[in-house]
């Protein structure tokens, strides 16, 4: 069954999704060894509300979210910024057979869901 959300819902999950993504992307940024990479934990917050939210929330998400980083930061690149919105684009498409409001999903929906991440992050 295709997940069925209101509009009012969509923009209310778009606007909070995207204040998340900016905040973990910006103030928790996890470093590593290697010069000029970091963790970003922001991607695993944006394929959960793909999940519960289908792909425009999640494409806006990554849209409004990486550009709000990249606008408070360095200034905006946007081959990074559409980037982020078609990895959220592509995990809701690919998950949205998946209706978590009616229930736990299926093992069949989480290798679906863990493909569709894989998929996008390889895009």
């Amino acid at each position: 069954m295709i997940n069925k959300t209101s509009p009012t819902t969509a923009v209310v999950a778009t606007g909070i999704g995207a204040a998340l993504f900016f905040v973990l992307g910006r103030f928790l940024v996890i470093p590593t060894p290697i010069p000029n990479t970091t963790i970003n934990i922001q991607y695993a917050l944006l394929a959960v509300f793909a999940l519960l939210y289908g792909p425009v929330v999640a494409g806006l998400m990554g849209l409004i979210g990486h550009f709000l980083i990249d606008a408070t930061s360095y200034g905006p690149w946007w081959s990074w910024i559409v980037a982020s919105a078609i990895a959220g684009l592509i995990m809701g498409l690919m998950t949205l057979k998946d209706n978590v409001q009616d229930g736990p999903i299926n093992s069949g929906g989480l290798v679906r869901f863990n493909v569709a991440v894989v998929v996008a992050h390889a895009v």
